[in-house]
This record gives structure tokens, C-alpha cells and sequence, in this order.
């Protein structure tokens, strides 16, 4: 019996996410979960260990669920139970990682394959360790096989762009490579389209992510989203206009009628609703508008002038927004 027992555990052990019921001694390795009530749980199996020697369950105690690997030795007494004999801790799957790729540096696309697999199993398990460790192994496979590919040979580097960056999640490093194909076949549509896939922007003869797209546009990214520069413009300036309503400057001081004679002559004052200032200057190019609190601001934009109202009263022009508002402000004579 004793000879039958070390034969059957000379072999490899058997991982738990793939072991079946079947007759005599096993070995089996895999992820430790958790134990309780005398029930081992590994993970990527619903088969129940049972632990009663209460000496080999204490060994248990020292291990991190969801992180560290056992290996132990039993036999099923049901289609779903196996009776545990022995256990002892294994190296964790960042040791076996490194392991299984020792031998592999010649071998760049397997490496690919069994770290990918490693980052896949750090995900499932949140194991940020396995996963830092998987995603150098992988980006550095995947540096070695381009490397290795004839740069005229466009259509394999862009698949081994696309299998890593599916991968490994790092839209930056697919840009750079894509980019670099684009250098030695410039306007090739397929890595351009991959590109933009990713979220790319072309803009002035670079391809930009859409953060640096934005930012370049001169947008700013401010809770939770990105603003555009005109309305970081309103923003900045609302305290300003928020001085001018709790001062209660008088914002319409002329007549109706007055109004309406500078619509006609095309000019645009303090006061104005925004019906006279479309009247006045037509649509404009550009326009903001906030909510806050009981007033709502708006910024409208006329190549380089800009108006803010307050409750679709004009209450700046550019140009005021220098001066101090200490005291109440009357609409300029035209």
C-alpha cells in the first residue's frame, strides 16, 4: 500500500481546478481559500476537503486566503469529498510563474501564453502581486517577438499589438507600437482604425489619447470629467458675478426702447437680455451655462469678445473683468 502511495505521488501534482473523482492516493495543489468547520476550500473547484486531524489543519492558520498555494495528499471517499492526509504550503503562483518561464527564453510566444494565463488568474483572484509580475513578463514576451518580426512585416507587429494590448490593458504602450508601425507604412487605414479604437485622436500629425487630445484643446479635467476651456473661463469668473448681484448693481438702466435702438445699430451693452444680444451680434460661437444655487450664469463667445450673463441679463463684457466691482456698475454709454 505504502509503495502504491509514493508511486502515485511521484507525479506531477494534480491542479484542483482540473481534478475528477477517481480511485486511490492523489496529489493535488491549488489556491487556498479558506477553511472552516473542517472543510478546506481551493479555489476553482466546489469539491470538499475534509480535514479531521486536527495537527494538519493547524497549518493552516498561517496562510493567505486567495494568495498562498497548498499541496496535499488524500483520496476521495465520495464523487465530491476527498479526505485530506497531508497538506503543506507551496510557492505562491508568483514563484511558479517564474519557474515554468525559467526555461522558456527561447520559447517568447509560449511565455506570452502562460504569463497571459497568469494575468487572467491575478484578476480573478485580485492578486496584485501575480499581476504587476504577469504583466512585465508578458510586455517583455511581446517586445521580444516584435523584435524578432521584419519590420516590413506590418500586418504580424499589429497583431502582436492587439493580442498584448487586449492583454496587458496599456493603451499607451499600444500606442507607441502602433504609432511605430505607422513610421514604416505612414496612413496604413488598419492601424490607424486600431488606433482609434483605443480612443486616439489624430491632431497635428500625432495621435494622441483623448486625456492629451483634451488637453491639448486646452481642456481641463476637474471632477470627474473634462471642461472645456470656456466653461473653466465661466467658472473662474462666477464669484465675480456673484459680487455683482449681491452688490445689486443695477445690470438693465435703460429703457426698453434704448435697448432696441442699439440692437438696430448692431452694438451690445450691460443690461441687455439675450434676445437684444443675439439681435445685436447674431448666434454666437460659443456658450456656456451654469446653474448655481437660484442664478444661472451663461458665457457667450464672439471670436475675441466674450459676455457673461447673470440670469440672461448682460452683466460683463470682456474687457470688465479687471476692474474691481466695489461699487455698482452702470451700462457704458455707447
Amino acid at each position: 500500500m505504502l509503495a502504491v502511495f509514493f508511486v502515485a505521488l511521484t507525479a506531477q501534482p494534480i491542479r484542483a481546478d482540473r481534478l475528477t473523482y477517481q480511485e486511490g492516493p492523489l496529489e493535488v495543489i491549488g489556491r487556498y481559500l479558506g477553511f472552516l468547520d473542517g472543510v478546506l476550500t481551493l479555489a476553482g473547484t466546489d469539491i470538499k476537503f475534509i480535514v479531521e486531524d486536527a495537527a494538519v489543519a493547524g497549518r493552516l492558520f498561517d496562510l493567505t486566503p486567495g494568495k498562498d498555494n497548498l499541496v496535499l495528499t488524500g483520496r476521495f471517499t465520495a464523487r465530491r469529498t476527498f479526505k485530506v492526509k497531508t497538506l503543506k504550503k507551496a510557492p505562491n503562483d508568483v514563484v511558479l510563474l517564474r519557474r515554468r518561464i525559467a526555461d522558456l527564453k527561447d520559447d517568447p510566444a509560449e511565455v506570452a501564453r502562460i504569463a497571459a494565463d497568469a494575468l487572467d488568474e491575478s484578476r480573478t483572484y485580485d492578486d496584485e502581486e501575480l499581476g504587476a509580475v504577469a504583466r512585465e513578463v508578458l510586455r517583455k514576451a511581446y517586445e521580444q517577438q516584435l523584435a524578432a518580426t521584419d519590420p516590413k512585416d506590418v500586418e504580424r507587429r499589429l497583431e502582436l499589438v492587439k493580442k498584448a494590448a487586449r492583454h496587458l490593458e496599456d493603451s499607451v504602450w499600444a500606442i507607441r507600437k502602433t504609432t511605430a508601425i505607422l513610421k514604416d507604412r505612414p496612413g496604413w487605414k488598419p492601424a490607424e482604425e486600431f488606433l482609434r479604437s483605443l480612443g486616439c485622436f489624430k491632431w497635428r500629425g500625432k495621435w494622441l489619447e483623448e486625456k492629451d487630445f483634451l488637453k491639448a484643446q486646452g481642456y481641463v479635467y476637474s471632477k470627474g470629467r473634462w471642461i472645456a476651456p470656456e466653461e473653466l473661463r465661466l467658472r473662474r469668473i462666477i464669484p465675480r458675478l456673484k459680487a455683482l448681484r449681491a452688490n445689486h448693481v443695477i445690470l438693465r438702466g435703460h429703457t426698453d426702447e434704448y435697448y432696441e435702438l442699439k440692437v438696430r445699430e448692431g452694438k451690445t451693452l450691460r443690461g441687455m437680455t439675450r434676445k437684444e444680444v443675439a439681435g445685436a451680434s447674431g448666434f454666437a460661437d460659443d456658450v456656456r451655462r451654469i446653474r448655481n444655487g437660484d442664478a444661472t450664469y451663461e458665457l457667450w463667445v464672439y471670436g475675441s469678445t466674450t459676455i457673461f450673463f447673470i440670469n440672461g441679463i448682460v452683466a460683463i463684457i470682456s474687457g470688465d473683468t479687471e476692474r474691481e466691482f466695489s461699487t455698482p456698475l452702470l451700462p457704458r454709454e455707447p
